[in-house]
């Protein structure tokens, strides 16, 4: 894992309208924006598992949460169990003593698509009146079009299963995320708009759990450096992440109309 206080001096990286000097304060705004998606269920007795990642985003005003439908085992190309979203829950860290949730209303997925890649992608939108929103808004990472330029850098955030659980006695979520280093191949072709492929640089991590992450990037040159969002990561495995990238996430977020329940231009259903 390489992390940004290995680098050279940076200066001040600019995330969103913000910048940072202290390499640490990169590094944990990075990962906060990437958080476990819980399933709960509550019988004869509590269950709790983790089902991967999610990523915190933002498109002006309106947040929203991404993961991907086959951590919540829905199959692509059916219309989406809105059932399952009684058990899922998205971990919020207001309360460092307790697990609470971001709450969602609203959802965004595609529907005719001719790519099946991209059936697989879910955008939660994020409730206006959720009364922690002003604590966790700087968490949400600002959706921009895909950077066609060099990356100086990249990482893949999320949390791997091996190093995650719950426990009952006493209970406790042990979730940590992982930073982990890749790069983007550019070698890599495929017809797929929007698809992107990065190599992971330890080709012996086990990388289950990645599915919801995302992948982010240092770009541009010294004294102007900016850290961006590169897309969603729908599947790991064999030493490489597949994302879908920003620019297909960012046409998705724009679509979003509150409160509509219709099929809108593009073949994005947007639902509650």
């Amino acid at each position: 894992m390489t992390l940004i206080f290995n680098l050279p001096a940076l200066g001040a990286v600019k995330i969103g309208n913000l910048h940072f000097k202290h390499n640490s304060d990169i590094e944990r705004t990075i990962a906060q924006s990437v958080r476990p998606v819980n399933l709960e269920y509550v019988g004869l007795t509590e269950y709790i598992g983790i089902k991967g990642s999610c990523t915190l985003l933002r498109s002006g005003k309106e947040c929203f949460v991404a993961c991907s439908r086959h951590q919540l085992k829905i199959p692509r190309g059916v219309q989406f169990d809105f059932s399952v979203l009684e058990h899922v829950r998205f971990a919020s860290f207001v309360d460092d003593q307790h697990l609470t949730n971001v709450p969602v209303d609203n959802l965004l997925y595609v529907t005719n698509n001719p790519d099946e890649e991209f059936h697989d992608v879910l955008l939660f939108h994020v409730s206006s009146n959720w009364r922690d929103l002003h604590q966790e808004r700087r968490h949400f990472f600002p959706i921009k079009k895909f950077v066609l330029c060099p990356r100086e850098i990249s990482w893949a955030v999320g949390y791997p299963t091996q190093h995650n659980r719950f426990t009952y006695e006493p209970q406790k979520l042990e979730a940590v995320s992982q930073m982990i280093q890749c790069a983007f191949d550019g070698e890599h072709r495929t017809a797929v708009k929007n698809f992107k492929r990065y190599s992971i640089m330890n080709k012996h991590l086990e990388l289950d759990g990645l599915s919801g992450g995302a992948v982010f990037s240092l770009v541009g040159e010294l004294e102007n450096f900016e850290i961006v969002f590169d897309g969603l990561i729908v599947r790991a495995g064999n030493g490489n992440a597949y994302v879908i990238d920003s620019s297909f996430l960012l046409q998705m977020a724009k679509r979003f109309t509150p409160h509509s329940h219709s099929i809108i231009p593009g073949g994005l259903r947007v639902t509650s």
